[in-house]
């Protein structure tokens, strides 16, 4: 079968002939083929091309993690640190690239192995093969390293992030002191006080599950005694009732003063108990099990009682 160069079909014969679909005819005999054919080297050249490019990508990004930190001479812990930077900018580029040109440097080697008279360049293009493929295991394994100390950070960053919301309600409690002379009975009472950024309610809002309990020192509990002989019994009535006073006069006026204080928050899963629970005392962050909890009798969450 020929196939005619003018129209494209292919019939039976030779040109010298002509075309049967558009009678086109040779003008004279075919060259014939050159004695030696040179071989080709596109597909090495193809090779070198893709792991030229993908090597200077991440040089470039790993000169730019090492002008970062800054570090001179380099010891073995600042390089991995550097190459982990390095790999982790180029996780979205250069090792995805790096995978398919790794598949593409292996087909293209693999033709020039089933033919090796027609190309030239073999040991390049098996060198760049290598070169691509040491460039995606390091990639990869940078990243795979950094992942872990990425984590702790991020981990670090969300329990910095859930200890500045009760921070901000601490400081708030602070300017309540300062304004009414005593703690705040509860959480609610904070929204009282000036709020031109909106950070106490945003860190109110936050707390909503959270456990407040104000406590007054025992010796300090009631401020309007008359006589030292009176039951144990009349004294906590006398202050509960001083803290409802307190409640309602928007912490202003006699009765007790709260100076000490406990907020609990229950952490993400919203349970108290666990492990990511987290306690605040008096501005200062404890262990659940360090201190015993308040007594009732001092808490603005105990039940008042009337008073014989």
């Amino acid at each position: 079968m020929t196939t005619c160069p003018c129209c494209g079909s292919s019939f039976k014969g030779t040109l010298e002939e002509g075309c049967a679909s558009c009678g086109a005819h040779a003008v004279g005999p075919a060259l014939p083929q050159p004695p030696q054919k040179l071989p080709a080297y596109e597909q090495a050249f193809l090779v070198a091309t893709m792991s030229a490019l993908l090597a200077s990508a991440f040089l470039a990004s790993f000169v730019v993690a090492l002008a970062e930190r800054g570090v001179f001479p380099l010891s073995l812990d600042d390089f991995v640190t550097t190459l982990e930077n390095a790999a982790w900018r180029l996780k979205y580029t250069v090792l995805p690239l790096s995978v398919i040109g790794l598949w593409a440097s292996w087909s293209v080697t693999k033709r020039m192995r089933r033919a090796p008279a027609r190309f030239t360049g073999h040991g390049i293009a098996h060198a760049c093969l290598a070169l691509t493929g040491a460039i995606m295991v390091t990639n990869a394994v940078g990243i795979g390293i950094s992942i872990p100390e990425r984590l702790r950070v991020a981990q670090i960053a969300h329990e910095a992030a859930n200890n500045a919301l009760l921070y901000a309600s601490h400081r708030a409690i602070l300017d309540y002191q300062a304004c009414y002379g005593t703690y705040p009975a509860t959480l609610d009472d904070l929204r009282k006080l000036p709020d031109a950024d909106g950070s106490i309610a945003a860190a109110l809002d936050h707390l909503a599950s959270s456990e407040y309990r104000p406590t007054a020192p025992p010796t300090a509990q009631l401020t309007n005694s008359n006589s030292s002989g009176r039951s144990l019994r009349g004294s906590t009535a006398k202050l509960r009732y001083a803290k409802r006073r307190v409640n309602a006069d928007d912490g202003v006026g006699a009765g007790v003063s709260f100076n000490n204080y406990e907020l609990k928050w229950p952490g993400e899963d919203k349970i108290f108990g666990t492990a990511d629970d987290r306690v605040m005392r008096d501005g200062v962050f404890v262990e659940s099990s360090q201190y015993p909890n308040p007594r009732p009798t001092a808490t603005a969450s105990a039940s008042p009682r009337t008073p014989r």
